[in-house]
């Protein structure tokens, strides 16, 4: 189920020009162990 996310996401960011995996990355997370929103 998480991976038919990861891929919608990307396919809806992709579809506005934005730069998915080049510019940013889009992480996946757990609710016990959720990533940071924004990590420099």
């Amino acid at each position: 189920m998480k991976s038919l996310a990861h891929l919608t996401v990307s396919s809806i960011l992709t579809d506005h020009d934005l730069g998915v995996d080049n510019d940013f990355q889009l992480l996946d997370t757990e609710a016990e162990s959720a990533s940071p929103l924004v990590v420099i």
